[in-house]
């Protein structure tokens, strides 16, 4: 049962080997538009525990639409300006 929002955040943020080998082989940067959205959030963090799950260093970069600096923040990641 999940008993918080911490632990929601923490069971949707959570990648599978599948993410960790789609980072593994991607070639290039990730980009990933409208992290401020419902699901950009948690997007943006399994993408991020994916990276590190696969020891993948990349350059990421999130952009918003609308103004959430806790998103970047979270992502470690400049932001991109609308």
């Amino acid at each position: 049962m999940i008993s918080s929002q911490q632990q929601l955040e923490d069971l949707l943020s959570e990648p599978s080997p599948a993410d960790a080998r789609a980072m593994a082989e991607m070639e290039g940067d990730l980009i990933i538009l409208g992290v401020a959205g419902k699901m950009g959030p948690s997007l943006a963090r399994r993408a991020r525990r994916a990276c590190e799950m696969a020891k993948v260093v990349n350059e990421s970069t999130v952009s918003r639409v609308f103004p959430n600096p806790a998103c970047a923040k979270a992502w470690k990641a400049p932001v991109l300006k609308p």
